[in-house]
């Protein structure tokens, strides 16, 4: 397995800001991993890739879902371990993960209140579209997807 994501790295996660305190973790702790934590600092992240096996991609499926969460390079979150599973049981090799909106949030019902805090980052929303266009151009397969509270 192997997993690599597509980060803004001139934004951090908010240290005090209410809707991250909680999940943002300074270390890991490689003995009681927990991928229910933030593990590095990054705001936004406009896409993620894993792999099942690094000698494998045949067959390649490109994921749109509608905002990050706790996945990084170390693990999945519940979501996309749930797509995973959904793809590798359809033969797929690899998937990629682009989101309509790049901010990563792990609660939805904050969503619209930290988007219009960064409202005025208007270029990292231009950067996620160019991404989102970028991809969709070289994918042959493509799912649409949302969590369990998607009329929210």
């Amino acid at each position: 397995m192997k997993i690599t994501c597509d980060w803004e790295e001139e934004i951090s996660i908010p240290k005090n800001d209410k809707n991250y305190t909680k999940y943002l973790a300074t270390k890991k702790d490689k003995t009681n991993f927990c991928n229910r934590k933030f593990y590095n600092k990054y705001l936004f992240r406009y896409s993620l890739t894993y792999k099942f096996d690094d000698k494998n991609d045949k067959k390649h499926i490109t994921v749109i879902l509608m905002n990050p969460s706790f996945a990084d390079e170390d693990a999945l979150d519940a979501t996309l371990n749930n797509v995973k599973e959904f793809v590798g049981n359809n033969g797929f090799t690899s998937f990629t993960v682009l989101n309509i909106f790049p901010l990563r949030m792990p609660k939805n019902d904050n969503l619209r209140e930290m988007m219009a805090k960064y409202d005025n980052h208007s270029i990292y929303k231009d950067k996620n579209e160019n991404k989102i266009e970028e991809v969709l151009n070289n994918s042959k397969y493509i799912l649409l997807a949302w969590g369990s509270k998607y009329n929210n």
